[in-house]
């Protein structure tokens, strides 16, 4: 997981360039985002696909930033 993309384990069948919706649970409240498929695992051991994320706004984006700082222990300005 970084600010830009997110590895999501699935068996679920995606193809390159899809354009998905996801919900995220964070903890200051329920999050939606666009993100597109940009890699395959093809590793039977590690099924599932990276992603790119796309904010809804700039708001959004700053959630996620903060959000992926945190979990990494970093800060945001």
């Amino acid at each position: 997981m970084s600010e830009n993309g997110l590895f999501f384990r699935s068996a679920e069948p995606v193809k390159i360039g899809e354009l998905l919706q996801f919900e995220f649970d964070m903890p200051d409240g329920l999050m939606r985002m666009l993100v597109t498929v940009r890699h395959i695992s093809s590793d039977p051991e590690r099924q599932g696909f990276g992603l790119s994320l796309f904010a809804e706004n700039t708001s959004s984006a700053r959630r996620w930033e903060k959000f992926c700082a945190e979990l990494i222990g970093g800060t945001t300005g």
